[in-house]
């Protein structure tokens, strides 16, 4: 089943404004280029000028715009890779977030001068509600992260990290990678890292997003700590390259839930 439907509706609304704010930046751009134009008080309108629902479509315009539309539009619809499972945004574990989690550990891994003990995401940062079987396009990634968040870590004592755990209890549940979380009546019972018990001197480093680094999503335990990088790869990219990485070797996206964060009774 192909990712389309009412979220392609929706990318292609989005899309359709944003060349519209494009175009119109543009124009601004070339008109303050042109240096022998002047402005005089007279020529401006007396009037505002509103846009609504019911405004006509300027043909003109959108005569411009096509040639840049149509070659957008061949790039999102590039295959990037193939999917096997139904991915699916869920609480306290989804396949999707453990897909992206994954993703990313493994570009920092294989790509990245750094070796993160493990990966912490919010489940708030998944903007698709499912990814479905088939082949999976460029525009599919664009929608999952739209966001220009870029890759980030902290560094934190094992003594602190429970600080960590309980942030993710709060949130329910969380895209995680490496990590092993059970809590049973609302406490934690176990937390393993890389299937090993947590040293409590041991400095562990945490693969994240700059936004939940800077302390976004309530996540004041990430404000806090003073050794963070920032990184100049965006998630979005890097899980782009990672899925073409495994295209080219003839792989395909086969994430599923594994019992990283469980909640019981």
């Amino acid at each position: 089943m192909v990712n389309t439907g009412h979220n392609l509706m929706r990318f292609k609304s989005r899309f359709r404004n944003y060349l519209l704010r494009v175009f119109f930046l543009l124009c601004i751009g070339l008109t303050a280029c042109h240096q022998s134009m002047h402005i005089s008080h007279s020529q401006a309108p007396t009037s505002p000028l509103y846009v609504n629902k019911n405004s006509g479509v300027d043909s003109a315009m959108m005569a411009q715009i096509l040639p840049y539309k149509l070659k957008l539009d061949s790039q999102m619809n590039e295959v990037i890779v193939q999917n096997d499972l139904e991915l699916k945004k869920e609480l306290p574990e989804g396949s999707l977030g453990n897909f992206l989690a994954d993703q990313l550990m493994d570009y920092a891994h294989t790509k990245m001068a750094i070796q993160p003990d493990f990966c912490v995401l919010n489940h708030g940062g998944l903007r698709l509600p499912a990814i479905y079987p088939g082949p999976v396009y460029l525009r599919t990634i664009f929608e999952l992260q739209p966001f220009e968040n870029q890759l980030a870590t902290v560094q934190i004592q094992g003594k602190d990290l429970n600080q960590v755990f309980e942030l993710i209890k709060e949130w329910g549940g969380a895209p995680i990678s490496g990590l092993q979380l059970v809590f049973q009546s609302g406490s934690l019972k176990t937390a393993t890292v890389q299937g090993k018990d947590i040293q409590a001197e041991k400095v562990y480093t945490i693969l994240t997003s700059d936004y939940l680094a800077n302390g976004g999503d309530h996540a004041d335990v990430f404000k806090r700590v003073n050794e963070k990088v920032f990184y100049h790869e965006k998630l979005r990219d890097a899980l782009i390259l990672n899925l073409r990485t495994m295209s080219k070797k003839g792989q395909s996206i086969q994430s599923k839930k594994d019992g990283r964060i469980q909640f019981i009774q």
